[in-house]
């Protein structure tokens, strides 16, 4: 299921997290009997709907096209991050690579095919 996200609105955040003191990757550390690791970039989070948030930065969150708490964002955000809650970490060079694909297009989207078994970072679309 392709989600379109703002990329102006990612772009901020985007911006804002390179420049934010790394921070722990979720799903990492002594609890998790993973190695902790601290790096900038933004997680991609389905709960109330599906949205981007900075992992370091202190911003508002971006959320999909029809995915918000606003919406009726229940089915959509079942049908492309699966039932139960949870996170996916993606680092800020490849997300600010992805973000810049749409940098020269006004009023643009960036998309994200998602289904719960995949997540791909797709380029532009216009409105």
């Amino acid at each position: 299921m392709i989600l379109q996200f703002r990329a102006k609105e990612l772009r901020q955040l985007v911006e804002a997290e390179k420049v934010a003191e790394p921070n722990r990757v979720p799903y990492t550390g002594g609890s998790f009997g993973v190695p902790e690791r601290k790096e900038r970039g933004l997680n991609l989070v389905g709960d109330q709907g599906v949205y981007f948030m900075a992992n370091s930065a202190k911003l508002s969150p971006v959320y999909a096209q029809d995915c918000s708490p606003s919406d009726d964002w229940w089915s959509l955000k079942r049908d492309s991050f699966g039932g139960d809650d949870g996170v996916i970490f993606m680092g800020i060079e490849g997300i600010e690579a992805w973000v810049a694909s749409a940098e020269n297009v006004a009023d643009e989207f960036c998309e994200v095919d998602l289904n719960p078994e995949t997540v791909s970072l797709l380029s532009y679309t216009y409105e």
